[in-house]
């Protein structure tokens, strides 16, 4: 039979293109295809048929079905222009034979190319993202990275020609984009599959946190480990600003107690946005300085430390129905905070909510839109502007109140 040359390159134009390059049977017979020249129309610097926008990576991948039809995967981007950070692109898939290719069909799934920067002559380094394998019944799957985040399975089982024919799901988000980028797939006979990934060293942290179990109440890990805490036992260990290192540590905490958790399970366990959790976890293994092991032990350290009898959730729901009530604001304003407006009891509750709660400041139920930069600077400034006498008063006011409702329910 014929032999085959799937490869992605730059043109003389500077586009990126896909090319297959064949040695027929016949003259594989005559030279076994040592000589450049057997390989298309004036080779090497033609190929038998091209593709156009490619991503220039190593995310391509083939199969040869058992009527002897080559299927290639690959990653196209109309807009790709070599640029960091434009290297997402749909999945493609398009037959090959000795006419060259077929038509392309767009999967609509959108992958990511590993890479953040632009290589030799334009490439994109990174290992392959994508896979591909035929069941014995015909039918096509495909594992690769998704954008933004996690292992993704595409399948088709008849009729591949059409993009509707097409499946996506997502296996884990537990490996994302910044990861090593090798995957494979196989089938089975029973067409049962398999999906693999290759991930760094550092991003044990995942699997040791889902594996050694913990035994704080899930009522008491915070949205965000208390700053002393923090300090005794993990500062230095994540190149993240405090904050962000706050916030990764309680969503290790809410996934070592439940375990088999995503990122996204882990922050919705504790009241935060899902997506809030992915994009934390992926900044902070990334930028973990210690071994995963001792930043597990740290962990450990962590949660010993903090009281298994205060209830968060209890907090953050008594931060939740202070906020609901005005009059307790101007009687406190007027002796703590002369000349403070009525619209500033955002700011005193955002306090609340972040001191007495340990609740991060954008799920403060204080504010009355999702805060930006500005919000948050001026509520920096008025948290600034409370003496000590002022925020004792408001965490007995909070306490009080929590007390007397408890009281009475």
């Amino acid at each position: 039979g014929n032999l085959y040359i799937v490869a992605q390159e730059k043109d003389t134009g500077g586009d990126f293109v896909v090319r297959a390059f064949t040695c027929t049977a016949s003259e594989y017979n005559s030279t076994q295809c040592l000589s450049d020249w057997d390989w298309g129309s004036g080779a090497p610097f033609d190929a038998n048929d091209e593709l156009d926008y490619a991503t220039m990576s190593n995310s391509l991948d083939t199969d040869v079905a058992l009527d002897g039809t080559i299927h290639v995967t690959y990653i196209t981007n109309e807009s790709n222009t070599g640029t960091i950070g434009d290297f997402s692109g749909h999945v493609m898939v398009v037959q090959l034979d000795s006419g060259g290719f077929g038509t392309p069909v767009n999967t609509s799934a959108l992958a990511h190319v590993p890479g953040d920067a632009v290589g030799l002559e334009g490439a994109v380094p990174g290992n392959s993202s994508l896979a591909l394998d035929l069941g014995l019944d015909g039918s096509m799957h495909i594992a690769y990275l998704g954008s933004p985040d996690g292992i993704h399975y595409l399948s088709c089982s008849s009729g591949c020609e059409s993009p509707g024919s097409w499946t996506s799901e997502d296996i884990t988000d537990s490996v994302d984009i910044t990861d090593t980028g090798v995957i494979d797939i196989a089938v089975g006979a029973d067409l049962s599959v398999l999906v693999m990934a290759a991930t760094a060293t550092r991003r044990r942290l995942a699997t040791l946190l889902d594996t050694s179990g913990g035994a704080l109440p899930m009522t008491a890990i915070p949205q965000v480990t208390p700053p002393g805490v923090y300090d005794s036992h993990v500062a230095g260990m994540l190149d993240v600003t405090a904050h962000t290192g706050r916030l990764f540590v309680s969503l290790c905490l809410a996934r070592h107690h439940l375990g088999n958790l995503t990122w996204a399970e882990a922050a919705e366990a504790v009241g935060l946005p899902s997506e809030l959790g992915t994009k934390t976890a992926r900044a902070c293994s990334a930028d973990l300085l210690a071994p995963a092991s001792d930043f597990i032990a740290a962990l450990a350290r962590v949660a010993n430390d903090l009281d298994p009898t205060v209830d968060y959730r209890a907090r953050e729901e008594d931060v939740r129905r202070l906020a609901r009530s005005r009059r307790w604001y101007r009687s406190w304003a007027r002796r703590h905070l002369p000349g403070s407006h009525g619209t500033s009891q955002q700011y005193a509750v955002t306090w609340l909510w972040t001191e007495y709660a340990c609740g991060h400041i954008d799920t403060s139920p204080g504010w009355q839109h999702p805060p930006d930069r500005h919000d948050r600077a001026r509520y920096r400034a008025y948290a600034g502007r409370l003496d000590e006498p002022a925020t004792d008063a408001l965490t007995e006011l909070i306490r009080s109140t929590a007390a007397a409702k408890r009281r009475t329910a």
